[in-house]
């Protein structure tokens, strides 16, 4: 797999570092009907460099290993974005599409 020309929010699920290789598990987000919501998604507000907020929603049934490695992990301009926390606010969304997605 190859990454895509434009940078994605992702959302770490799970982390492997067996065999010497770190990957993680990622469901990426989209900013695309951030207003409707299926089953295994949810939205949250990301507050990027302390501006305003921008709703992005993430699918926790579409979900994929990646190694940690920049090439999957920086910005179209060559910058890794800072990490955020969820906020505690997305919580029972983050609970409930995590249920309806079977990693719970």
């Amino acid at each position: 797999m190859q990454p895509g020309p434009k940078f994605r929010p992702g959302l770490i699920l799970g982390f492997d570092d067996s065999n010497g290789r770190r990957k993680v598990l990622v469901a990426y987000g989209t900013s695309q009907r951030t207003n409707s919501r299926g089953c295994g998604e949810f939205t949250v507000l990301l507050e990027r460099n302390n501006l305003e907020g921008k709703k992005t929603k993430f699918c926790l049934k579409k979900r994929l290993w990646l190694e940690l490695t920049p090439e999957y992990f920086r910005s179209g301009n060559g910058k890794q974005p800072e990490p955020e926390t969820l906020a505690q606010e997305f919580m029972k969304s983050f609970m409930d599409a995590a249920q309806e997605a079977g990693l719970i």
